[in-house]
């Protein structure tokens, strides 16, 4: 029985341990946006990309299908506008993703 125990122990040792040098190894940055927030930080990307005013705008427009000024400002205002938002959040988290810019991963929750 105490042999038993002994093992039991030991097991459990090295497995905290395997996670530990698990959690060590693997690092990452969490963050947590909503819908606005993805937006600016999207226009900032294409900034530092140095990208124009009006090419940021057409590449909005050309992945999202609308307006940018427009879209930008009512994201995340109200509750209506969820599903729009959401598409759009989508789109530009993908286009982030895209060339691994600076998302890994990513997932939309609501």
């Amino acid at each position: 029985m105490a042999a038993r125990k002994g093992l039991k122990q030991a097991q459990r040792f090295q497995s905290e341990q395997k996670l530990a040098e698990d959690l060590a190894e693997s690092k990452a940055d969490i963050y947590v946006l909503n819908a606005r927030e993805l937006a600016e930080f999207w226009l900032t990307v294409q900034r530092q990309e140095g990208k124009s005013q009006p090419q940021i705008e057409n590449t909005f427009k050309h992945l999202t299908g609308s307006d940018s000024t427009t879209q930008i400002l009512t994201l995340g205002r109200d509750y209506g506008a969820a599903g729009n938002d959401l598409a759009t959040m989508l789109v530009l988290g993908t286009d982030l993703k895209r060339g691994s810019r600076f998302f890994e991963t990513y997932s939309m929750v609501t």
